[in-house]
């Protein structure tokens, strides 16, 4: 009993000892959850870091990463939000002028004024799907979880989308055709998103290419990377522009030629989303250089 009674109250000392140390311990955590439970939900993007002061050694990596996933949350917030603010502002200009295209329409004097006044109406309503498909493609591409690698021949991608182009180039008097093309160049793709990014590739060279103008694709392997190239002869971009013109809805400044500001914007994130990359450059004697490069399968 004379050992036993001091080692019993020994114990007890200690546990309310550790009771007591690990509670204070704790007691920022209790902190840190109050002001998380005060933060407000619906503004993510102004979130504030939660303070790693008095936070117990062994917790603050913990608090640390907590404070990179508020910051990864809070930007891509604020895209969200910048997206959506972009996207009903490009909404609103032909909205306002299908109302009032539908406004003149009802005055045509003539059976030949109604019919171009139709017309216009009809080009104008044509623009808009078009935009909101690309406004739905890209908010799907921006939010779409990890879909599974498939194998393809990216030689037959460009092939089939440049027999589909073929007609558009051709009608348009412009030159489209292959440079050079290495054969079994093997990628991985999803959901046939590269095809997407090649059509938009070769939609862009032949819309900014004046008639009589040429659109050179180049496909070939180079240090374990397939590279697509796409060359046309129109004005090319300004090259305090080359690095901006891949944002939402950014338009060319000297640019004449109308659109949405998105095709680039949804290649971009195509790339990303399949590994590989994108790189714009004027081309000496005038004319865009779009390169694209893919590690190989």
């Amino acid at each position: 009993m004379a050992v036993f009674l001091p080692i019993a109250l020994l114990v007890g000392i200690l546990l309310i000892l550790i009771h007591v140390i690990i509670r204070a311990q704790f007691l920022s955590l209790g902190k840190l959850t109050k002001v998380m439970d005060k933060q407000d939900g619906m503004h993510l993007a102004k979130i504030n870091e939660l303070s790693s002061k008095d936070v117990p050694i062994e917790i603050a990596p913990f608090v640390f990463s907590i404070n990179a996933l508020l910051s990864r949350v809070g930007q891509a917030m604020q895209k969200q939000q910048r997206f959506i603010a972009d996207a009903a502002h490009e909404l609103r200009t032909p909205i306002a002028a299908l109302a009032l295209q539908s406004e003149n329409l009802a005055h045509a004097t003539t059976e030949q004024d109604r019919e171009e006044r139709q017309h216009v109406l009809q080009q104008s309503l044509l623009r808009l799907r078009n935009l909101v498909a690309q406004l739905l493609d890209l908010a799907r591409l921006q939010s779409e979880e990890n879909v599974s690698i498939q194998e393809i021949s990216f030689n037959m991608v460009v092939q089939d989308v440049s027999a589909d182009m073929f007609p558009i180039a051709e009608a348009a008097d412009i030159d489209l055709g292959m440079l050079r093309q290495d054969e079994n160049i093997i990628v991985g793709d999803k959901q046939g998103r590269l095809g997407q990014l090649v059509r938009n590739a070769i939609e862009n060279a032949i819309h900014f290419t004046p008639h009589g103008g040429k659109v050179d694709i180049s496909l070939y392997k180079q240090d374990g990377k397939a590279v697509l190239i796409v060359e046309d002869s129109g004005k090319g971009i300004p090259e305090a522009e080359l690095e901006q013109v891949m944002q939402p809805f950014y338009r060319v400044m000297e640019g004449v030629q109308p659109g949405s500001g998105l095709g680039l914007a949804i290649s971009h994130e195509i790339a990303q989303r399949l590994g590989g990359s994108i790189i714009l450059a004027n081309r000496e004697h005038g004319g865009l250089q779009f390169k694209y490069e893919q590690p190989l399968l």
